[in-house]
């Protein structure tokens, strides 16, 4: 069993079942009329192992991107089951692959002059062999073509190419880290495919030669410039475009030449570097046993010259690859400060531009005095307006004036009255009013309960009754009394209501001139207000009595008393 059929049947699975194989390995292509989902399964296993197959490294010796198809490959693939043989449908898969664009004939793909991604009308328009080939085709007479030689495993190269520019992409966006030699763009990616399964895989040297041509024509990714006769160093120089450019690579100059040049030498000093470790330490050995055998002295003192004349060797290589790095580094920030000159000068350039549509300092201050005339002009306009409005809205001074005083005089009376009715009473007319408020409360009581006999009362009876009816016009004037002085004491508190809401409009030099007005009237001695003394008899007799408010019962108890004290 080969090599290549033994990884198929360890790490595909649809290779696992005897009935896949057998389908697989069977000539399938008139699956694609009678059972077209089987056709495209077996399709796409064949095509999965080519490109798996091809990624490890055990399809052929030609590479990682390639195979060659024919009966070498048909041969690798045999099984020794006599049931199974060879796969008769692998022409089917290379001629299908071939038309889905997954492969590719090599000698196609590097003659190409345009990129495979790109389609033209014509390319789609089938030829007239296209159409006989096809016809003969169904019809069994023939077989196809085009499926013997060497093609390009289409994926493979998309995803050698990725993972290039993921790495290019991480790196400083300047010509010592985009530019590379064909021997260090070797170096640095050949084991871009490797696996942890396989990790010496390398490409090969027509891989990398299909690559660049996929980086600099398919994906315009980098330019690529060959060698040429007039060539001094005859070296291969590849720059890739910066990341995110969405212009073309730049051609190759004579400084990506140059520096091209640096990283070859630099390279090829590293490598002679570490064998020159390398063989510095084998002497060291050689030395150490020669020196250990007394007999060997001659012998020592060679292997002793040899170590060093490999360490001056490693010193002077050492020196000259320190420089190399210095001048890389050199060309680095070279390339950094041209950069930055060119942004400057451009910002030069557009300040300049700018600084002419102003007109200079000249035009800045001409425009300064341009709006300094204006807004004198805005403010003599608005002085004449503002004087045309004061004649023609002209105010009398002196009746302002006259009105003021007038509500300052206004305030200032209702404020005393309002203090006179809050100031209280001496200690006299206290004891007055509280004379005159106990016998109210009686006669309040008394016609509340009115005393009314269920029996004839006795003489002595009738004596009490005539002196409390002598009484009664008493009380009722007592009555009347309190009743006036409550009127009073309302009527005193809807006018301070009055007065408060009219001091709420006045303005604040009124409201500040408002409390002394109060304060002056507080110093009024008590004697001097206004007392509300009880009415005489005859007074409250002569006024009509008050109207009474109360049930049926109340209003008869009243009438008894008044016609009592008629009679």
């Amino acid at each position: 069993m080969s090599e290549l059929l033994e990884f198929i049947l360890n790490h595909e699975e649809a290779f696992k079942s005897n009935a896949r194989l057998t389908s697989l390995y069977s000539d399938f292509a008139t699956l694609k009329q009678t059972n077209p989902d089987g056709y495209r399964a077996n399709i796409s296993a064949w095509r999965s192992v080519l490109e798996r197959a091809g990624r490890e490294g055990v399809l052929g010796s030609n590479g990682m991107l390639t195979f060659k198809a024919g009966s070498e490959l048909a041969s690798r693939l045999e099984c020794r089951s006599p049931a199974l043989g060879r796969p008769l449908g692998l022409d089917e898969v290379v001629a299908d692959s071939i038309s889905s664009g997954n492969v590719i004939p090599l000698t196609e793909y590097m003659n190409a002059t345009s990129s495979i991604y790109r389609k033209s009308w014509m390319s789609m328009v089938p030829s007239t062999g296209d159409v006989a080939r096809w016809i003969l085709e169904q019809i069994g007479l023939g077989r196809r073509s085009g499926t013997q030689g060497e093609f390009v495993l289409i994926k493979n190269l998309e995803e050698a190419s990725q993972k290039i520019l993921t790495h290019i992409s991480t790196l400083p966006q300047t010509s010592p880290n985009l530019v590379y030699s064909l021997e260090t763009f070797t170096n640095n990616f050949s084991n871009v495919l490797r696996t942890p399964s396989h990790p010496d895989l390398k490409l090969s040297t027509p891989d990398i030669r299909i690559l660049l041509t996929y980086l600099s024509r398919d994906k315009l990714a980098a330019s690529v410039r060959s060698p040429t006769s007039s060539d001094e160093n005859n070296t291969t120089v590849i720059r890739f475009a910066p990341v995110n450019s969405t212009q073309p690579p730049q051609p190759i100059t004579q400084a990506d030449t140059t520096i091209a040049t640096l990283h070859t030498l630099s390279t090829r000093l590293t490598a002679q570097a570490s064998a020159l470790t390398s063989r510095i330490s084998h002497l060291d050995v050689l030395v150490r046993k020669a020196v250990a055998d007394k007999a060997q002295r001659d012998t020592a003192l060679r292997h002793l010259r040899s170590k060093k004349q490999a360490q001056a060797t490693l010193s002077n290589r050492t020196s000259q690859l320190a420089q190399i790095e210095d001048t890389l580094a050199s060309i680095e920030e070279a390339e950094g400060q041209v950069d930055m000159v060119r942004a400057m000068d451009a910002s030069a350039q557009v300040l300049r531009d700018l600084n002419k549509k102003v007109g200079g300092a000249d035009g800045a201050e001409k425009v300064m005095d341009n709006l300094a005339d204006a807004r004198a002009d805005t403010d003599d306009i608005g002085k004449v307006i503002n004087q045309d409005m004061e004649g023609a809205v002209a105010v009398d001074e002196d009746e302002v004036d006259d009105e003021l005083e007038a509500l300052e005089r206004e305030v200032g009376g209702k404020a005393k009255e309002k203090e006179k009715a809050n100031e209280p009473l001496p200690p006299q007319k206290e004891e007055q009013k509280q004379e005159q408020e106990q016998p109210s409360k009686t006669s309040d009581q008394q016609q509340q309960f009115p005393d009314v006999p269920t029996t004839d009362p006795g003489p002595e009876a009738s004596a009490e009754e005539s002196a409390n009816q002598n009484d009664t016009p008493m009380r009722e004037a007592e009555a009347e009394t309190e009743t006036t002085v409550k009127d009073s004491s309302e009527l005193t508190e809807k006018k301070e209501v009055e007065v408060q809401k009219r001091m709420r409009g006045l303005s604040l030099e009124e409201e500040e001139s408002a409390p002394a007005t109060v304060e002056s009237s507080a110093r009024i001695a008590p004697e001097q207000q206004p007392q509300i003394q009880p009415q005489s008899q005859s007074q409250s007799q002569s006024q009509s009595p008050p109207e009474q408010v109360g049930s049926g019962e109340e209003r008869e108890q009243t009438q008894r008393a008044q016609e009592t004290t008629a009679s």
